[in-house]
């Protein structure tokens, strides 16, 4: 009875292994879901104030978050942003 043990504890394992994997990723939190209040087919987002970048004397310095991106998209992304 001691080899069952050791076998319940591997299947318990794998199980919440696979329920991990299956399950949705984390969000960032706050509303991550946007929904169509007004039912004309388009998300009402937040105004962006993008006045700024026009008041801005010279070059902005951006910070672009990418995660997750790795291997060929991660050297993309990384190209795409030094040769801007």
């Amino acid at each position: 009875m001691t080899r069952r043990h050791p076998l319940v504890l591997t299947l318990l394992a794998v199980a919440g292994l696979v329920a991990a994997a299956c399950s949705d990723p984390p969000t960032s939190g706050g509303e991550a879901v946007r929904t169509d209040d007004d039912g004309d087919g388009e998300v009402d987002l937040p105004e962006c104030p993008l006045d700024a970048l026009d008041e801005a004397g010279g070059p902005v310095e951006v910070d672009l978050w990418y995660g997750g991106a790795t291997g060929p998209a991660r050297g993309t992304k990384e190209d795409t942003a030094a040769a801007r």
